[in-house]
């Protein structure tokens, strides 16, 4: 992997197996170990190495390495019409907030989303901030915080309603308020 358009043909390409996975896998950690200074190939294979080989012990430091290390990171727009510089950021902190959520840290989760939202707001496209105030009720939600959680996927829904993610928001939304309505009878 030499650059980001051979990193997203592989990605694209590779078999959706076990064993198309570890491949995958395998050549896009290379593509970071050949190229450690550019940053598009090792940002973007940070992120998606995070949809493969689920059971890789080291996922929670590499993603948060990714995160940290890349946060000001511009992606290129050049190739994606509805890509704004910050979606790769968005990407590794949605996916170190769900690491952190697995592994038991959830003011960890919230605090990474939060500091998406401060910091980079401007610069990620609306229905990905719309994943990432959703993913933020959720940890709410699990934490017992219901009146938070609430308050939360209302404001998303105000925000982000009208996005290709406002039907989930919207779904979501109306779960926590069945639950809340079945807890308070």
């Amino acid at each position: 992997m030499d650059n980001v358009g051979d990193l997203l043909s592989a990605w694209q390409g590779h078999p959706r197996s076990d064993e198309g996975e570890r491949q995958f896998f395998k050549a896009a950690y290379q593509g970071i170990v050949d190229h450690p200074d550019d940053e598009h190939v090792v940002a973007t294979a940070i992120d998606l190495l995070h949809w493969v080989v689920r059971d890789y012990p080291h996922r929670l430091a590499l993603t948060r390495f990714g995160y940290e290390r890349y946060f000001r990171h511009d992606r290129r727009t050049d190739n994606c019409a509805n890509c704004m510089v910050g979606d790769t950021t968005q990407a590794l902190a949605l996916s170190l907030s769900k690491l952190h959520i697995q592994a038991g840290q959830p003011d960890e989760a919230l605090q990474v989303c939060r500091r998406l939202i401060d910091e980079r707001s401007h610069d990620v496209s609306p229905y990905k901030l719309a994943e990432v105030w959703e993913q933020m009720a959720w940890v709410h939600w699990r934490q017992g915080e219901r009146g938070r959680a609430l308050e939360v996927i209302r404001e998303a829904v105000e925000r982000y309603g009208s996005t290709v993610r406002g039907d989930d928001l919207r779904r979501t939304l109306a779960a926590f308020e069945r639950e809340a309505a079945v807890g308070t009878r």
